[in-house]
């Protein structure tokens, strides 16, 4: 629950700095079968359920006028992983049926966090394959799949280089206390 909460606000200030668009927030409501919540900042109006994401979506992601869905997929050895991409005007102009592109991921591989370094380059942390991939926003492909640590879960980048905080083992659930950096 704090990691949503955390997720929503953070999305309230990425939202709001893209000038182009109204104010408003994005939130994943539910544990499973997940769907997408819209937020007018600007109006106070709440669209609740505006399209299914779930069963396990782990992270929204904002860049430009996309939203990004890290979608673990169903089980916990995420089958039917991907990550889904909305055109932020399609949301908040409630454009029906909701226009969607999927990247699939491959299974077994559970993805948990989404990181863009530019407008072609991003990483998708894989918790359960102990790995992040490289993914290319600009055609949506998947790339070279680079070993990390254990249980890697969130990515961050500084000085040209990217950050993932091994979470924990998946074996056995034990917390993990390393950093791998990938350049």
């Amino acid at each position: 629950m704090k990691k949503q909460i955390l997720l929503f606000l953070v999305l309230c200030a990425a939202i709001n700095s893209a000038q182009a668009l109204p104010k408003a927030a994005f939130a994943i409501r539910g544990f499973s079968n997940q769907s997408l919540t819209y937020i007018n900042l600007q109006t106070g109006v709440v669209r609740d359920s505006v399209v299914a994401i779930g069963p396990s979506a782990n992270a929204l992601v904002i860049r430009g006028s996309k939203l990004y869905v890290v979608n673990s997929g169903g089980s916990f050895v995420g089958l039917n992983a991907s990550i889904m991409i909305f055109n932020i005007p399609d949301i908040i102009n409630n454009v029906q049926p909701l226009p969607v592109t999927r990247v699939a991921i491959p299974d077994n591989k559970n993805p948990y966090d989404l990181l863009f370094v530019n407008d072609t380059k991003a990483y998708i942390s894989y918790l359960l394959d102990s790995s992040v991939v490289a993914f290319n926003p600009s055609n949506n492909t998947l790339g070279r799949r680079i070993q990390v640590g254990l249980g890697p879960e969130g990515l961050a980048v500084a000085n040209g280089k990217v950050y993932v905080a091994n979470a924990y083992n998946p074996a056995n659930f034990a917390y993990g206390t390393t950093v791998s950096v990938v350049s």
